[in-house]
């Protein structure tokens, strides 16, 4: 181990101590709290762990950056009850910050509309530095992405007959909108299409 090395160690732990008035912040501890929160969904609570300009990411599907943003995506899972089982936390030290690692699982509301099986991550990282998660990077199992990829492909085709659904669902940009309201409107769209299967089997 180089002193370089040893001297970041050392000095994580005062960091931690330092951001949080003076008391030593587990940071795997930290995002423990975070998730209990987030999964009884007391949003103000959990966006109190976050840093001001925290990115929360899933890879090829949003990216959205700023506590304002994450809100709309948080009320979005409340408005679904969403529920997530986190499994084998591991830290990772760093320098300026720390890499907290879990495997999660998923289910909520849009899934069970669209008869999709539980959501598997095979990676969820909490980057946490001066006491605050300032990046949360959650990546869909290869089965999870494929389920999901291959469900929107015909949906998001029939989708197209409803204009004024999609105008609420998309920013002028093209980007999905995150917010209680669309999510509700989510489900009963995905409730109407599958019911229009049914209709033509």
């Amino acid at each position: 181990m180089t002193d370089r090395t040893q001297r970041v160690l050392l000095c994580l732990p005062l960091a931690f101590a330092i951001s949080c008035g003076g008391r030593p912040v587990d940071p795997v501890s930290l995002v423990e709290k975070f998730n209990a929160l987030k999964n009884r969904h007391r949003i103000d609570a959990a966006l109190a762990y976050l840093s001001d300009d925290c990115v929360l990411e899933k890879p090829g599907v949003m990216k959205l950056e700023g506590k304002a943003r994450i809100t709309g995506f948080y009320e979005y899972e409340k408005a679904l009850g969403t529920r997530l089982v986190f499994a084998d936390y591991r830290f990772t030290p760093g320098e300026p910050a720390g890499l907290v690692t879990c495997r999660v699982y998923e289910q909520n509301a849009f899934q069970r509309a669209a008869g999709l099986p539980e959501y598997v991550y095979k990676s969820w990282e909490y980057t946490v530095a001066g006491g605050r998660i300032s990046r949360i990077v959650a990546t869909r199992s290869e089965e999870t992405a494929r389920a999901v990829a291959n469900f929107n492909v015909f949906f998001q085709s029939w989708l197209n007959v409803h204009p004024e659904a999609i105008k609420k669902l998309l920013d002028a940009d093209g980007k999905a909108v995150y917010s209680g309201e669309t999510a509700d409107l989510i489900v009963s769209l995905v409730k109407e299409y599958r019911g229009s299967l049914t209709i033509i089997n």
